[in-house]
């Protein structure tokens, strides 16, 4: 290693009353200046030639794409087991007036239907309730 003059100390006048450097003038020496700017420039010479001329490439989640698949993921994920369930009423197709909704768990996935009140079965809705009934959900198109 070479001989490098020792490190220039702060001059007095850019300490504070306790001694401490203030914050914008750093104690450097020129040598140390000149020893940075060569690591540098030895780091960029070296990374030049690994890509050989090809730009950088770009993180992950840099990309417009990346960042537009990641939003669609987290927004479409299930709730994780500590979260509470995700519910959405979806639209029920027959007629009856029934209201379906769709009950999505950190487990599993399952839908409610809950029966109209003027139903066309012969239920007597005052005597018996109205009925809810677990089910696999539609698929929707």
């Amino acid at each position: 290693a070479a001989d490098l003059p020792p490190a220039a100390s702060p001059s007095p006048d850019s300490l504070t009353p306790a001694g401490e450097v203030v914050a914008g003038t750093p104690p450097t020496s020129a040598a140390a200046t000149g020893l940075t700017a060569r690591a540098l420039a030895a780091a960029g010479a070296a990374d030049r030639a690994e890509r050989k001329g090809k730009a950088a490439p770009l993180s992950a989640a840099s990309s417009p794409r990346q960042k537009l698949a990641h939003a669609i993921e987290a927004a479409t994920a299930g709730p994780r087991l500590w979260e509470a369930p995700r519910i959405t009423q979806l639209k029920d197709n027959t007629g009856y007036g029934r209201q379906i909704y769709k009950v999505e768990t950190g487990l599993s996935t399952y839908c409610l239907v809950v029966e109209s009140n003027h139903a066309l079965d012969g239920r007597d809705v005052i005597r018996d309730g109205i009925n809810k009934k677990t089910v696999s959900c539609p698929i929707e198109f």
